[in-house]
């Protein structure tokens, strides 16, 4: 029974991976796992990517299908298998909407995967700009850099020119002297990526050109 039970979830597995979304997070939540000798439905059924239904539902922008997942029970914070959470995928996405109800459901605003990047530094990288300013006013930090280059969420608007998320960082308190583990700043990244106007946004808010790697 065992045996047949771990073949049975196993294909279920490569079928939801490979099917549409909607398909996927059909079968996720039709998914059952056996329990007490009886079957029951498990919201916390994943696919190969260690995806919930949430998850997927979170990144697809699809609100009506989060709301019934989280007034069901589901982990507002788990996470994949790179350690994303549905409020992170949500934020990179530019899903406001979602964004507001998973926090209403107690999602840890400072969630991170695991390269350290958190919500503000993913909405921040895609100019996500609204979802950004709801992430600081909701308290979210502004100056959380990853792991392993030290870049912060003013680092990578600078890099990338994102001018509205960087004035987002800006007004919410993000530190324009913040160097990175190879001693650069956002200006400096603004000036290597040839962000021309984001170089005279940082100026005019006063970062000092004194220090900077050449």
């Amino acid at each position: 029974m065992l045996r047949q039970f771990a073949g049975f979830f196993n294909f279920f597995k490569w079928l939801a991976y490979n099917y549409p979304y909607r398909l996927l997070l059909s079968l996720l939540l039709l998914g059952g796992v056996l329990w007490h000798g009886g079957w029951q439905n498990d919201l916390e059924l994943r696919d190969n990517r260690g995806r919930t239904a949430l998850i997927i539902a979170a990144e697809a922008g699809d609100l009506a299908q989060v709301e019934a997942l989280l007034a069901q029970g589901a982990e507002v914070n788990a996470c994949d298998d790179c350690r994303w959470t549905a409020l992170l995928i949500a934020s990179q996405k530019g899903h406001l909407e979602v964004v507001r109800r998973l926090l209403q459901h107690g999602a840890d605003l400072q969630a991170q995967d695991r390269a350290g990047y958190s919500a503000v530094m993913v909405a921040a990288m895609e100019n996500r700009h609204q979802v950004l300013a709801y992430l600081l006013q909701q308290g979210a930090e502004p100056n959380h850099y990853d792991s392993s280059m030290g870049w912060s969420g003013l680092i990578w608007a600078a890099k990338s020119g994102h001018l509205e998320s960087a004035e987002q960082l800006r007004l919410h308190g993000a530190q324009l002297s913040w160097r990175d583990f190879s001693g650069r700043s956002a200006l400096d990244w603004a000036k290597e990526a040839q962000q021309w106007q984001m170089v005279a946004l940082l100026k005019a808010w006063g970062e000092s050109e004194e220090g900077v790697a050449e």
